[in-house]
């Protein structure tokens, strides 16, 4: 290594260890000092689970995702006699035992290390303790903080990352809470029947895993249909005179292009005030207010009876996720995968007919590869093929993703390796 290369090095490093150096310390102190926030005792230079403690914190956490106020929380917290953690003092007097205050919870809801990490500054590190928070319980909490902080603040955020959050509840009356998956790179949110991510939740086969996009896409959808009703101004309003059933139309065609368009997500989450899913509906209560608010009228001309929207829905499940089809709505077809199964079909014939794949790839301007690729699609299962007619194909069955899967001459192998995309 020449003088420098060795100097380069040399600065990088050295402006590594400051940062890792801060990192360990911070690491060693809170626990070196025996100090462990609530849910761990300090052992050493880390923490160990304590089981009791540990019970509360989930009891605090779950409270939070049910309610979504801090302070039905610390209500609750209260009717169950729970109180923050005892501790020594400095005097070698004990402390602790007292009420759970509004900023105790928030430290402890928004503290990382129930996760496993440790917080330093902006920054977070693997901690060398055992977390007691499940990721998806966390960043549900999390991105519900975030959406009544700015809900309390008097605004809604723009993006509205999860516009259904805390408003809708499956058959059985369990809350929907939104989390996402990684694939590839890719992220994919999700709505899902909150007792799936308590523990062993994932073995109960009534809960609901679904399509974050599709329920808000039929949410909206349902909404935007109702404010295009002919009916709609005249039955909302008592009594309306034929200018103001004009001025309501308008307004509810805003409204409907809006949730069709960028602003949905921001108007689903201040237009729906509840709702609920069930496997043949989706049953929706349009917030009172805000709904004046949109159509420029008096909240105490509304018909309440008007407020309530169903949906009828078909459902799909394929593996652990439902799939939703609103009504009549156009169904969800792959055009492309349709006109490559086309295609596949009539090469096939061709090949049947004597034409060789160097013929077909010569025509198409393709390489005999890509012949051989698309060809599999002459030979995909019925069953399949029906569901891409229908727009009900898993959302991963597309086109490469057939010509590029293991080979399978069962149609039954073929369904079996759809249905676990």
């Amino acid at each position: 290594m020449d003088g420098c290369a060795r100097r380069s090095a040399r600065s990088e490093c050295g402006a590594q260890q400051p940062r890792a150096s801060d990192a360990d310390a911070h690491l060693r102190g809170p626990a070196g000092r025996g100090v462990a926030p609530l849910g761990y005792d300090a052992k050493g230079r880390t923490f160990i689970v304590n089981a009791a403690e540990a019970a509360t914190v989930r009891t605090i956490f779950k409270l939070y995702l049910e309610h979504g106020s801090i302070r039905s929380v610390q209500a609750e917290l209260d009717r169950m006699g729970l109180r923050t953690k005892h501790r020594p003092g400095l005097q070698g007097t004990a402390v602790g035992g007292a009420r759970y205050g509004r900023g105790h919870l928030q430290h402890l809801l928004t503290n990382p290390v129930y996760i496993g990490r440790i917080r330093h500054k902006e920054t977070t590190y693997d901690g060398a303790h055992d977390a007691i928070i499940g990721t998806d319980v966390w960043e549900a909490v999390q991105e519900r903080l975030i959406h009544q902080s700015a809900k309390d603040r008097g605004r809604i955020a723009v993006s509205a990352p999860s516009p259904l959050l805390a408003k809708i509840v499956d058959e059985t009356g369990d809350r929907l809470t939104p989390t996402h998956a990684n694939k590839k790179g890719r992220r994919y949110r999700y709505y899902v029947s909150h007792r799936l991510i308590a523990p062993r939740g994932a073995l109960d086969a009534s809960g609901w895993r679904v399509s974050a996009e599709r329920l808000e896409r039929a949410s909206a959808e349902a909404i935007a249909s109702r404010m295009e009703e002919t009916a709609f101004a005249i039955k909302l309003l008592d009594s309306p005179a034929a200018v103001e059933i004009e001025r309501v139309r308008r307004s509810a065609a805003k409204l409907a292009e809006g949730l069709r368009g960028e602003r949905r997500n921001a108007l689903l989450a201040q237009v729906i005030a509840g709702g609920s899913i069930s496997p043949d509906a989706i049953a929706i209560e349009l917030a009172s207010n805000v709904l004046a608010s949109l159509l420029e009228i008096d909240v105490a001309r509304i018909d309440p009876s008007h407020l309530s929207i169903i949906a009828h829905i078909q459902i799909r499940r394929r593996g652990v996720e439902t799939r939703i089809v609103i009504g009549d709505a156009p169904p969800d077809i792959d055009r492309n995968l349709i006109t490559k199964i086309g295609e596949a079909l009539r090469w096939f014939e061709e090949v049947k007919a004597g034409a060789s794949i160097q013929d077909i790839a010569g025509r198409e301007r393709v390489t005999r590869q890509r012949v051989g690729q698309v060809l599999r699609l002459a030979f995909l299962a019925p069953g399949l093929v029906d569901d891409a007619l229908a727009g009900m194909q898993p959302l991963e069955l597309t086109t490469d993703r057939i010509v590029k899967a293991p080979h399978m001459e069962l149609w039954k192998g073929q369904r079996a390796w759809a249905a676990n995309l």
